[in-house]
């Protein structure tokens, strides 16, 4: 548990990296996503594009995209819940 604890940080400290000597790697990964879009299933589609992904980076998230966030990650969690009630069934 304590390796995981120390993941979080190191891909902070990753991104913060990259950010630094490659900014534009950032944009390569977006397209690769965009490209890949139409093999999954968006939850948001356009959300993305419609955004400026580096303004979260110049100042701290306000309540909508907290409230956005936190929606997100209850979705998540609930889609992640279902899943795993659905294989505890199949087992």
């Amino acid at each position: 548990m304590d390796a995981q604890s120390r993941i979080p940080a190191a891909l902070a400290a990753i991104h913060n990296f990259i950010l630094e000597h490659d900014p534009e790697d950032i944009h390569k990964a977006l397209e690769k996503l965009y490209q890949m879009n139409d093999a999954w299933d968006d939850p948001q589609p356009g959300w993305c594009e419609a955004h400026d992904l580096d303004a979260l980076a110049q100042r701290l998230p306000g309540r909508m995209e907290k409230t956005i966030a936190d929606a997100r990650r209850d979705q998540i969690a609930q889609d992640m819940w279902i899943s795993y009630q659905e294989e505890l069934e199949r087992r």
